[in-house]
């Protein structure tokens, strides 16, 4: 089991309370991308054994892989988010490095999440218009990548290599 630990003495004399609380709950959101990571690999793989059965519960288990991207997203909406504070607080060259070098992979996260969740947030307004580029792809699994609405989204394993250099870089430069 991986752990994403952060030195608390270390964040302790950086003498801001605001910090060391933010690192805590960043610890727990990159643990929660982690665990959701090992959680949608589990469900891609029953949904490749029922899909070449022809079990009828790849439909499931295609439900719950939904449900465990969507919590996944929720931990990378967080991550972005209590970065996006610290950075504001955290003037220092070398943090607004680390910020910026996982911004892109960050929002393409938070992107899909917006998109999944909010797309027919205006729904009466919309009638008229394509609320998605396919609105017969409502979750679909292609390879490593989950498909919804005609927007993709990258859900392998190298996802953790992002989360584990992430929380590299962060202990880096707390030295």
């Amino acid at each position: 089991m991986k752990r994403y630990d952060f030195d608390l003495m270390k964040l302790s004399k950086l003498g801001n309370q605001f910090i060391t609380i933010s690192f805590i709950f960043l610890k727990k959101y990159l643990f929660g991308c982690y665990n959701q990571q090992i959680r949608i690999e589990e469900e891609k793989l029953k949904i490749r054994i029922y899909t070449k059965e022809n079990d009828k519960d790849w439909q499931i288990e295609l439900e719950k892989l939904f449900l465990e991207i969507h919590f996944y997203l929720i931990c990378w909406a967080n991550i972005k988010k209590i970065l996006r504070e610290l950075s504001k607080v955290i003037k220092d060259k070398d943090f607004q490095i680390i910020i910026s070098k996982y911004n892109f992979h960050l929002n393409e996260f938070i992107e899909f999440r917006t998109y999944l969740e909010h797309f027919a947030k205006d729904f009466e307004n919309e009638k008229k218009k394509n609320l998605l580029k396919n609105p017969s792809d409502l979750g679909n699994l292609e390879g490593d990548f989950y498909t919804f609405g005609g927007k993709k989204l990258y859900i392998g394993e190298k996802n953790l290599d992002l989360l584990n250099n992430l929380h590299s870089d962060l202990n880096r430069w707390l030295g």
